[in-house]
């Protein structure tokens, strides 16, 4: 009502009202869904413009979503030892329906659709993975931590482009550790300080490597020969969830298959992190990994007995 004692009626605010009693009205009820866009990504989940803006918290935003990441992960290592590896390893001789079950369980886990699972063979690479994820929404999946996206325009590439997580952090810490070491610590030289690849000269004779390419240099047999030979060494294996550069299941299907006794295992710890291949980015799992490693440097250098670790 006006001044003049007029009363005016929106047909938009009206709408507006509707809407939201009847979202008050629906909640809880099975089977009632709105049409909705995204307006803006928030904290813990995003803003939904349905006639009126609401709230999405981020477990709601895909069926996908994982609550319980430590017990789903436990099910897909399951899966990738009893049903995937088996599958591979009989190559072409491999029951079709059995094929058909794991390709479908694959999907599932990844969000790679069955076709091109079906047309890979059930075999893609972490480069491949990358370029294909997010592919029909024009983004590419981070190596280094896969919770970072970027926009790409390589759509037909088999492999991704380049890695979304270096360009969202390299500046910040090539800027930090220029001030921390000029300024802090008063530090100067004319050499260049790689911070990140572009290495070179690395020794080698530990890679096989094919056709005159070197391998991955494999050094986990060095481990055993070095944790027999001296009892007392503790090994702590950081692990990233995230992270498709060193990929925690990688880690420990090596461990696991190291020629250690038995008695040698106990001195092998893994630890885990929702982040990617640093994860002291993550500014809670940073505190858990300084956490984790003060807690292992106290473990390995206690004394016990006449025996010094």
């Amino acid at each position: 009502e006006d001044s003049d004692g007029q009363v005016s009626l929106s047909i938009h605010e009206a709408n507006r009202h509707r809407i939201f009693e009847e979202a008050a009205d629906s909640q809880g009820a099975s089977g009632r869904t709105f049409a909705g866009k995204v307006v803006e990504a928030v904290k813990g989940g995003l803003v939904i413009d349905i006639g009126v803006r609401a709230f999405m918290p981020a477990r709601e935003v895909d069926r996908g979503y994982v609550e319980d990441l430590e017990t789903w992960l436990d099910e897909v290592r399951v899966f990738a030892v009893n049903e995937y590896a088996p599958v591979l390893a009989q190559g072409a001789s491999a029951n079709a329906q059995q094929v058909a079950g794991v390709r479908a369980k694959m999907a599932a886990y990844t969000g790679l659709s069955e076709d091109y699972l079906e047309r890979a063979n059930l075999r893609v690479s972490a480069t491949q993975f990358r370029a294909e994820l997010q592919r029909a929404q024009g983004m590419v999946t981070s190596r280094l931590d896969a919770r970072y996206e970027g926009f790409t325009n390589e759509l037909l590439g088999e492999t991704a482009g380049y890695d979304p997580q270096q360009p969202a952090i390299s500046g910040a810490y090539i800027a930090g550790i220029n001030r921390y070491l000029r300024e802090e610590l008063g530090f100067q030289t004319t050499e260049t300080y790689v911070t990140g690849g572009g290495t070179r000269d690395w020794n080698w004779s530990r890679a096989g490597g094919t056709r005159g390419r070197p391998g991955a240099a494999y050094v986990a047999s060095d481990l055993e020969q070095a944790m027999i030979h001296n009892p007392n060494l503790k090994v702590q294996v950081e692990n990233g969830y995230y992270d498709l550069a060193t990929p925690f299941f990688a880690t420990e299907w090596t461990i696991d298959h190291m020629n250690l006794p038995d008695e040698l295992r106990g001195n092998i710890k893994h630890n885990y992190y929702e982040a990617g291949h640093m994860m002291y980015i993550h500014e809670e799992e940073l505190m858990n990994l300084k956490r984790n490693i003060a807690r292992f440097i106290d473990i390995a250098t206690e004394v016990s007995g006449s025996s010094q670790r």
